[in-house]
Order: structure tokens, then C-alpha cells, then sequence
């Protein structure tokens, strides 16, 4: 799985955090530390689970394209099919 690192708004949340509980607002700092987590936490959750519906759709895609190409090969089996007794009236 492809994971890179991003600075967004957990992780900008999530210093400023630590630099509250450090500055001497312990409540604040780790109100903010928590909530940033959990940002993250639940980001990732959710990229992940995209990546894994990304996939199914294309092992879907795939088995489509499979079942196309057999129909292809019927119906062109069916248009130089040899005709059976021709009978002609003259």
C-alpha cells in the first residue's frame, strides 16, 4: 500500500496541542492532542477503505472484461457459422 505523509490539520492541530499542554494548559493541550488523533485516525481509516473499493472495482472491471470478450467470440462463431443443407428452388 502506497502511504505518504501529509501535514494537514491533524497534524497541525495535534503540535499546537502540545504546545498548549506545554505552555501550562494541560486541559486545553490535551483536548486538542486527542481530537487530533482521532483526525487522523479516522483519515486513514477512510483511505484506506477507498483504496480497497478502488481495487474491487477494478478485479470487477476485469471479470467484466473477460465475460465481454467471450461474447465477442460467440457471436462472431455464430456469423461464420457453416449454414446447414441450402436447399434451393430453381
Amino acid at each position: 500500500m502506497n502511504m505518504r505523509i501529509e501535514f494537514g490539520f491533524p497534524e497541525l492541530s495535534l503540535v499546537c496541542g502540545t504546545l498548549t499542554y506545554l505552555s501550562g494548559h494541560v486541559g486545553i493541550g490535551i483536548t486538542l492532542s486527542v481530537i487530533a488523533l482521532l483526525g487522523a485516525t479516522l483519515r486513514s481509516i477512510v483511505r484506506i477503505q477507498k483504496g480497497i473499493q478502488e481495487e474491487e472495482a477494478k478485479q470487477e472491471l476485469f471479470k467484466e472484461m473477460g465475460s465481454a470478450g467471450e461474447d465477442l467470440a460467440q457471436a462472431f462463431s455464430e456469423l461464420f457459422k457453416k449454414p446447414g443443407k441450402i436447399k434451393t428452388i430453381h
